[in-house]
């Protein structure tokens, strides 16, 4: 016996919601605003009140053991608390953090800077220069959004190179070549974005030069995810590598040699 469905056709069936594929559309960006204040309305119990609360209460604990990474011969930590909700971007030496009550020394107080700006800036991560670790592309998020402005950092002064390796809001990734050279993938104009607003074009940055004048080294279709570029220092094996997101579980990675991109022969899904 052969049993068959009527299932429509897919290319007849009408999306009532393909609208929302314009994701910076005034009608889309309202809709979605009209979904959250329904979520927040929801969500506007005592319960949930006391639960914020305790919560709260463990986030600005002064007991937490303060997380680490550690570049050269420092340990870094953002923390936040009660006082510095927006952070502070410290380091302390290992001997030090294995006292019980540390010495860190503050690079970056984010709730100041953002007091100085008048913006509520998000502190997103920050990437140092190797070997030596005294500079910084500092990542700031005015919304908490994937977005960031990228600010050199000088780690010795404390502060931002004015004329240094800065780019304006948008969904940026970077990476340290060398001290006068970074990779750079972001919004260039017209397109140079994929359809889920990421960087199609991957750029090599160099010192003194504007950001559109940065050499384009790579681009991926319009309807892939993002394209992110690396550059890998650990000594003996450095390498620039190319990571072209096609999709969220699916991406091909290639390595340049002397300029020209190799893909690596692993399947889509591998990681």
């Amino acid at each position: 016996m052969t049993i068959t469905h009527d299932f429509p056709d897919r290319a007849s069936v009408e999306d009532e919601y393909l609208w929302l594929e314009e994701i910076h559309s005034p009608e889309a960006l309202a809709w979605v605003g009209e979904q959250n204040a329904r979520t927040t309305a929801s969500l506007d119990t005592a319960a949930l009140e006391s639960t914020s609360r305790r919560i709260l209460e463990v986030l600005d604990s002064t007991d937490r053991i303060p997380m680490v990474s550690r570049h050269g011969d420092f340990l870094y930590n953002v923390w936040r608390d009660a006082e510095h909700p927006r952070g502070l971007w410290r380091r302390t030496t290992l001997d030090s953090y294995r006292t019980p009550d540390p010495e860190w020394d503050v690079l970056l107080d984010v709730d100041e800077l953002g007091r100085r700006e008048n913006t509520a800036w998000v502190f997103a991560g920050a990437d140092l220069i190797f070997p030596d670790h005294d500079r910084a592309l500092v990542r700031l998020s005015p919304d908490g959004g994937d977005a960031v402005v990228i600010r050199e950092f000088d780690l010795e002064s404390r502060t931002f190179v004015a004329d240094g390796f800065n780019v304006p809001h948008a969904k940026t990734r970077v990476s340290w070549i060398d001290r006068d050279t970074i990779f750079v993938a972001s919004d260039f104009g017209p397109e140079s974005l994929t359809t889920s607003g990421y960087p199609r074009q991957a750029r090599r940055w160099r010192r003194g030069q504007s950001l559109a004048e940065a050499e384009q080294i790579f681009e991926i279709p319009k309807d892939h995810v993002g394209l992110w570029a690396f550059h890998h220092h650990t000594v003996g094996y450095e390498r620039d590598t190319l990571l072209d997101g096609i999709a969220f579980y699916r991406s091909r990675t290639y390595v340049l040699h002397n300029g020209v991109p190799t893909l690596i022969d692993v399947p889509e899904d591998a990681e």
